[in-house]
């Protein structure tokens, strides 16, 4: 759901619980309306943390000349480069023990090492290592001719 149509969501939720709220309070229940606040306001909460995050991401760009890893997470971008002949995949990573468990894909990349695959499945995060494997080969040999 997009941050536009969690915020519909939340005006509609917002509005629905202050009517009913507003009903008992007419009817000499004014305490309700407090607990409507309360609730609306963790509503608030829920729908600035979802904001915050539902445009997070994991990037990953192999090329002859770079292989860029780009997380986004919140407001925090942070931006890995390295050369392709020099990265290596290590999936399942060392001690997950078969089948690589929940464990990350890990990208060695010359003296630092980057965890990648949080968004996806951990059934598909084997197909995803051996991609990223092809595409840096492919992209090795195509730096050394």
């Amino acid at each position: 759901m997009s941050p536009c149509r969690f915020a519909v969501l939340f005006g509609c939720l917002a509005f629905v619980s202050m009517g009913v709220a507003s009903i008992f309070a007419y009817s000499g229940a004014w305490l309700i309306l407090v607990f409507a606040f309360v609730e609306v306001a963790a509503l608030a909460v829920a729908f600035v943390v979802y904001a915050r995050h539902a445009g997070d991401y994991e990037r990953i760009v192999v090329s002859p000349e770079a292989l860029i890893i780009e997380f986004n997470s919140g407001s925090q971008v942070v931006r890995q480069q390295a050369h392709p002949a020099f990265a290596r995949v290590e999936y399942p990573s060392p001690g997950a023990g078969i089948g690589g468990g929940d464990s990350l894909i890990g990208l060695a990349l010359a003296g630092k090492a980057v965890e990648v695959g949080r968004f996806v499945p951990r059934l598909k995060r084997e197909g995803l290592a051996q991609e990223i494997r092809a595409q840096l080969l492919a992209a090795s040999r195509a730096a050394w001719k």
